[in-house]
């Protein structure tokens, strides 16, 4: 009787089983097979319609989050938009997703009042770009509301509240009147913040 990993035929030395990092060495790509596969985005008779409004987003949560659990916590949280598809991309830790609305406004409100949450964990979006896979999307900003309360009275105002916002975050949008002002007990601004690299 032959043992594992012998030769089979004569001297009766053994010889170990190869593992695959040891045959993956072994490996000689023939010409044809070193050949580089092109993608060509022409229109193909075929071919699946285009996404019109999507966006893709991140739940920001140190374990993975099933998609599942990112719909029935957004759908609602959305205003149950007309057409709302939410699939999974990536690896499974990356919990990252693409969502597709029916219509262009509700993508826009959805973008504009993000950061969402799922459970305890923001959820960032950024806008869908087909020909980026899930690997290279980067999230390393994201826009939230600011409130500076207890502002002197000369500082309720667009322009030197920019300057109060700038030392948070880069001013997207100000929330001030017509004139410049702000209407409230507060300055309120959306700022663009830079997440730390992971």
């Amino acid at each position: 009787m032959a043992s594992a990993g012998s030769g089979g035929s004569g001297g009766g030395v053994e010889t170990p089983n190869p593992n695959v990092s040891d045959l993956l060495q072994k490996l000689r790509l023939t010409e044809e097979e070193v050949a580089i596969l092109e993608f060509i985005d022409d229109d193909e008779p075929d071919a699946m319609a285009p996404v019109e409004w999507a966006l893709v987003g991140k739940v920001l949560s140190p374990v993975p989050v099933n998609v599942t659990m990112v719909r029935s916590a957004m759908k609602p949280a959305w205003g149950n938009p007309v057409g709302l598809k939410i699939r999974e991309i990536g690896d499974k830790g990356d919990n990252m997703f693409v969502v597709e609305f029916g219509c262009s406004r509700d993508m826009k409100r959805v973008l504009a009042g993000s950061p969402w949450m799922v459970g305890k964990y923001s959820v960032l979006l950024q806008e869908y770009d087909e020909k980026v896979s899930a690997a290279d999307i980067k999230f390393d900003h994201m826009e939230l509301w600011v409130r500076l309360l207890n502002l002197p009275l000369g500082w309720m105002n667009r322009s030197r509240g920019s300057r109060a916002m700038g030392l948070i975050g880069r001013v997207v949008q100000m929330d001030v009147d017509a004139d410049g002002k702000a209407s409230g007990a507060f300055l309120r601004a959306r700022l663009l913040l830079r997440l730390p690299s992971r």
